[in-house]
């Protein structure tokens, strides 16, 4: 029974290692681990680099085919 709690904890541990997300990333730096610093400059980086391929895919989608949303 042991044995089965170890890994089923080592595969938890790994998928959250692995299979971690930004946001998710942000809110255990920030509010778990209380860097708040690190995650405001991770959080503003993620909403910056958004802010850059929402403006470029618009950029595109005028120039080759004409199409504007606003």
């Amino acid at each position: 029974m042991q044995a089965l709690i170890r890994f089923l904890t080592y595969i938890i541990h790994w998928f959250i290692l692995l299979g971690d997300i930004i946001d998710t990333w942000v809110y255990r730096a920030g509010l778990l681990n209380l860097q708040y610093e690190l995650a405001t400059a991770v959080g503003l980086l993620k909403s910056v680099a958004g802010f850059i391929l929402i403006s470029l895919s618009y950029y595109l989608a005028y120039r080759f085919t004409k199409y504007r949303i606003f």
